[in-house]
Parts: structure tokens; sequence; C-alpha cells
């Protein structure tokens, strides 16, 4: 989040009949916006009610890893394996999501290729085995193939992330 007061933007506003009363802009705070150029309106009243209005350009920049114009910052930012084997062997065994923690009360979808939803998770905790817990096929292993997901990280201001995982034993 950023926030702007209008002392950020003035720069030396004046008035030759008497004394400036207030001073005030459009836009004060950016929650989560995309990086680039804002324009705000700096409005300035003197003490008989006499009012001026002047722009300025106001630059947001942040890291943006993934390069989709929006600050790291204000995303939740998904690093997964690409995929796990849920087979026993105590390697990859569950979907592993880097940071899922910090979201506790995250929601996690995952949709097979008829886009059927057979797995979903609230306050996901890098459990999650193979095993559909939605639809028909509860209580077995779902086929070896790619599964598309949906992760809410259910936090105000930041978006859900969409992508794949592939499953293989």
């Amino acid at each position: 989040q950023v926030t702007l007061a209008p002392q950020d933007i003035d720069n030396g506003s004046f008035d030759n009949c008497g004394s400036l009363a207030s001073m005030a802009l459009d836009t004060t705070t950016f929650d989560c916006p995309e990086l680039g150029n804002y324009t705000v309106t700096l409005t300035v009243i003197d003490t008989d009610g006499n009012q001026a209005s002047g722009t300025a350009t106001v630059t947001i920049e942040g890291a943006d890893m993934n390069g989709n114009e929006i600050a790291d910052q204000c995303e939740f930012v998904v690093s997964t394996t690409g995929g796990f084997s849920p087979n026993g062997d105590g390697i990859a065994d569950t979907l592993v999501i880097d940071g899922i923690e910090e979201y506790p009360n995250n929601i996690l979808q995952v949709f097979d290729q008829l886009s059927r939803l057979v797995y979903q998770a609230n306050g996901y905790q890098n459990d999650w085995d193979g095993i559909p817990n939605r639809g028909n096929r509860t209580r077995t292993r779902l086929p070896v193939g790619s599964y598309f997901y949906i992760i809410d990280p259910n936090q105000e201001g930041i978006k859900a992330v969409l992508g794949w995982v592939y499953i293989n034993y």
C-alpha cells in the first residue's frame, strides 16, 4: 500500500492575498496498484475560498518477479515444483506450495482435465497426496496427468493464483 499526503506533492503553493486554508489530494491511497504512473490532483484553497488545482505524476515501482506489472508484495507468488509423485517413497509425496503458511486462510482447489473439482482444502498445509476429496473418485488416487489449480490466499488485496500441477507415480 502506498499512502500520499498533500505535502508529498506540494512544491511550494502560496497565496498572494492571504493564507492557505487547506490542501487536498483526490487520491491518497493506492492499495496494491499495478506498477506504473498515476496522475493525482492537488487542490489548494485559501482563506477567502479561492481554489486552484494542479496535477502530479506518481510512479509506483517495485519488484515484479513474474512480469505482470503488479508488485510482488501485492500478490501471492506461488512456487511449486510443477509436479509431485504421491507414491509413498518419501520423495515429493505431497503438493508443496512454498510460502502457503503465510496465508493461513488460503483455499486450494484442484480440477481435472474436464474442469471437475477433485480436491479442495481450506487452510492448505502442503499435505495433499493426490487423493481427491470431491467428486466420485474420493479415496482412490487420481490418474497420472495434469491438474489445474486455483490458490486463493483469501486475503484482501491479494489475487488468487492459477496454474497447473502434474501428478506422476
